[in-house]
């Protein structure tokens, strides 16, 4: 749940366009099976949580088209940066109170899929339990 809510934040707030939100990844599924769309992907990891406290992981994807061209590449990378740095600045949204950075832009990753490229980012999201 957690990552589901970082991933509609990124996508009404960090400013980035043409992105198709994804919970998992499903080649055969959209949007991994349109190959004209960009992929914001959120995978959640759970950690440490008490009474009160709840310290969740979050890796996030930025997906390519397919076949992108240098200048697709380069917008995906920028796009990366933008996430982090929006996250950042904006480190509350539903029961969370804090987003810390655990890596910053990874990358370029190189996908199997008809050649997409990826950027990632690593951030731990602290919540009320």
């Amino acid at each position: 749940m957690t990552a589901d809510t970082i991933r509609q934040h990124i996508l009404t707030g960090s400013g980035i366009t043409g992105y198709s939100g994804a919970p998992y990844r499903d080649d055969a599924a959209f949007p991994f099976s349109d190959l004209t769309k960009k992929i914001l992907l959120t995978m959640g990891d759970g950690g440490q949580a008490d009474q009160y406290v709840s310290q969740d992981g979050c890796k996030i994807l930025l997906f390519t088209k397919g076949n992108p061209s240098a200048a697709d590449i380069k917008q995906c990378r920028d796009d990366c940066e933008t996430v982090r740095q929006f996250l950042i600045a904006e480190y509350k949204t539903g029961s969370a109170f804090g987003i810390q950075l655990i890596a910053g832009v990874g990358g370029p990753y190189f996908d199997s899929q008809n050649n997409r490229k990826a950027y990632s980012l690593d951030i731990r999201i602290l919540s009320n339990t």
